[in-house]
């Protein structure tokens, strides 16, 4: 059969038996005592804490990627990713790139149309946008208006708000207890 067992084949290694057991044991043994008996002989280069580490700490520019801290804490994973891959932060980079990325991160967190194309979770509500429009305030053109005059169109602006808000607020679910205040 196939999976007969042939002495002396394999260049006369008995596979069955070699390496196991006591001699195995042994060679971890011997292994296990060349390793150092304290930290010192590790030669590492800083501590984290009480553990060694063998690489060197090294400042880095702070660098947002023109995210504020809400931008990166409600954006998706992947949407992150997106705006600025993982891979590209985490590579040891010159202070003249680190300079050059924090210059276009600051160019790039103005670009409201790019933000809302890859991050498009910060983008879309949960709920529904719901536009009502009133009757419209009759104004007159005056050139330079009063601070008064501007007063009193500001409060019929607010009470037309109100009145509308008042007119619909049951058919859009808003208690009938409900008040609209404005700050």
């Amino acid at each position: 059969m196939d999976a007969d067992y042939v002495p002396g084949g394999h260049g006369g290694q008995n596979l069955d038996t070699e390496g196991t057991g006591t001699r195995r044991r042994k060679d971890k043994r011997r292994k296990y005592a060349e390793l150092p008996a304290d930290d010192s002989e590790l030669h590492f280069e800083s501590l984290v804490g009480d553990l060694p580490c063998r690489f060197r700490y090294r400042e880095v520019i702070a660098n947002d990627f023109g995210l504020s801290t809400d931008e990166i804490l409600m954006a998706e994973d992947r949407e992150l990713n997106q705006w600025s891959s993982l891979k590209k932060t985490c590579m040891y980079r010159s202070e003249e790139e680190e300079l050059r990325d924090l210059r276009l991160a600051r160019k790039r967190a103005h670009d409201w149309r790019r933000k809302q194309r890859i991050l498009k979770s910060l983008t879309q509500s949960t709920c529904p946008n719901i536009l009502l429009v009133g009757e419209p305030i009759a104004v007159e053109l005056t050139p330079s208006p009063s601070a008064d005059d501007i007063t009193r169109l500001h409060e019929r602006y607010l009470e037309r708000l109100t009145a509308l808000f008042e007119k619909h607020k049951e058919t859009y679910g808003v208690p009938a207890d409900k008040q609209l205040t404005f700050f």
